[in-house]
């Protein structure tokens, strides 16, 4: 388990509990699967790229929103920028797979 100390770096001042420190990012794992999946055979598994446009979509509008209704943690901040353009660049690149001729 992570301590403490590592969440208050990352703006989580004052939190005690135990869901950050021992979930570890499995989120994060689990969607690097879904991408690496989806990247070996695009045509394939063209509902991943679906599920990745509306993971990161949500979660740009989750973290930007929490960030700006409840809490100023710098680290959501920056977590809901990434979120946006990870999704933008897997958009743009999805569009220009599409017009490549076959």
């Amino acid at each position: 388990m992570l301590p403490l100390s590592v969440l208050e770096y990352f703006g989580y001042e004052g939190y005690a509990g135990d869901f950050f420190r021992a979930q570890g990012g499995i989120f994060h794992i689990v969607m690097s699967i879904v991408y690496f999946i989806a990247a070996r055979d695009i045509d394939k598994y063209r509902i991943l790229i679906y599920l990745t446009l509306t993971a990161k979509f949500i979660a740009t509008v989750f973290l930007l929103g929490y960030y700006l209704i409840f809490e100023q943690i710098w680290m959501v901040l920056v977590s809901g920028i990434g979120d946006f353009l990870m999704g933008l660049c897997v958009l743009l690149l999805w569009r220009v797979y599409q017009k490549k001729p076959d």
